[in-house]
């Protein structure tokens, strides 16, 4: 498939095949909050391209738990089900 769509594209779209590579994609879910049983132990799980997107949200809800124990962010949805 991606050399039918290469083969319309400028001629040196479509060179020799160096090198093949599967990519390895998490898709799991953002997650972040305190830890259950310690609440001084705060989480951030974000490998689904959540983390990139999303860091300076995630940082900053982080650093509301680090100094207030809680946020004001809407993060419920990324708390571990």
């Amino acid at each position: 498939m991606i050399r039918d769509f290469l083969r319309g594209q400028p001629p040196s779209a479509n060179g020799p095949m160096i090198r093949m590579k599967n990519c390895i994609y998490t898709h799991g879910g953002l997650w972040l909050g305190p830890l259950a049983g310690e609440p001084r132990v705060t989480f951030v799980v974000a490998c689904n391209g959540g983390g990139f997107k999303f860091s300076s949200a995630l940082g900053e809800a982080l650093a509301d738990y680090a100094c207030d124990g809680k946020t004001d962010l809407p993060v419920s949805f990324m708390r571990l089900p």
